[in-house]
């Protein structure tokens, strides 16, 4: 620990000389060099210490459990870079994920956490999620739309709980949201936290393998466009999907009473608003669009 010190005191006494006197351009490249030595030196001392007070060489095993002891709390890219003591940790951690199982979530599979956030979801490796990842890889090299290749990992994983990440690895494209919104439209089943709030925000399922018919499929599309305009949000008390709510469609006048399937007379509500508004429980309501013979009168 001495000498990682007096290394930190050496640099910084550079770095006041620097300050010491007129900055000009030469002279804070200068001081942009030592703080990268300063970086460097310190992983290396770092390093040597992590060895001497028993954690194991690799960065992977060293990532995993600092995860393990902060099991279900966000963890952000500086601590983890600092744990794994080199620049690829970002790699290190797509290997716990994609080559052993273990279930790390990211900015990049959930919609609830940062770009530079990851969450260790359990303490035990997943062993269908590295067989995920190789069908996924499978599917990816497929010729086709990205529909098409969506559409197929979809299949293959009906019903299982698929990330965002996993569908914009599978569709090659950054705009998967928009595919599996047209493949919802086009009558496949996939459900969202719209429709499930024991979904994160990212996460999707085909709970069929069945298309629905035509006008049910009228019906979804409608559905998004009364989402899209409600801002995905509740009328009432403006409260979005997840934390165990859902979000339903509503017919401001019922159809028992001769309301329409128009824009006018629709509006999104969270279930406990819905419930309220019908005074039944809240098990009791249903998506008057996808349901409208469930619509309580």
């Amino acid at each position: 620990m001495d000498d990682l010190f007096g290394q930190y005191e050496s640099g910084r006494a550079r770095l006041r000389q620097i300050a010491d006197g007129p900055l000009t351009p030469e002279l804070w490249l200068e001081a942009l060099a030592t703080m990268g030595e300063l970086q460097a030196g310190e992983r290396r001392q770092a390093t040597r210490i992590s060895f001497q007070v028993g954690l194991p060489r690799g960065a992977k095993p060293r990532l995993l459990l600092y995860l393990l002891a902060h099991q279900g709390q966000t963890m952000g890219k500086d601590q983890l870079s600092g744990v794994a003591g080199i620049y690829e940790w970002a790699r290190r951690l797509r290997e716990l994920r994609v080559e052993e199982g273990w279930p790390i979530a990211s900015g990049a599979s959930r919609d609830d956490l940062r770009s530079g956030e990851y969450v260790l979801e359990a303490a035990i490796p997943d062993p269908g999620l590295r067989e995920r990842w190789q069908t996924a890889n499978r599917i990816r090299r497929m010729k086709g739309s990205a529909l098409e290749r969506l559409l197929t990992y979809f299949r293959a994983n009906q019903a299982r709980v698929v990330a965002k990440d996993e569908l914009r690895y599978v569709a090659r494209i950054q705009s998967h949201a928009r595919r599996v919104r047209e493949l919802a439209e086009a009558g496949w089943q996939i459900e969202s936290n719209l429709d499930r709030p024991e979904l994160r925000p990212g996460e999707y399922v085909l709970v069929s393998d069945e298309r629905l018919p035509a006008k049910a499929r009228a019906h979804i599309r409608l559905r998004y466009e009364i989402m899209e305009r409600d801002g995905q949000a509740c009328r009432r008390c403006k409260g979005k999907a997840g934390s165990g709510r859902r979000l339903q469609v509503h017919h401001v006048v019922p159809v028992a009473r001769g309301g329409l399937n128009l824009p006018d007379n629709l509006e999104i509500l969270c279930d406990a608003c819905h419930a309220g508004v019908h005074a039944v429980g809240i098990a009791e309501t249903s998506d008057e669009l996808l349901n409208p013979e469930l619509e309580p009168s």
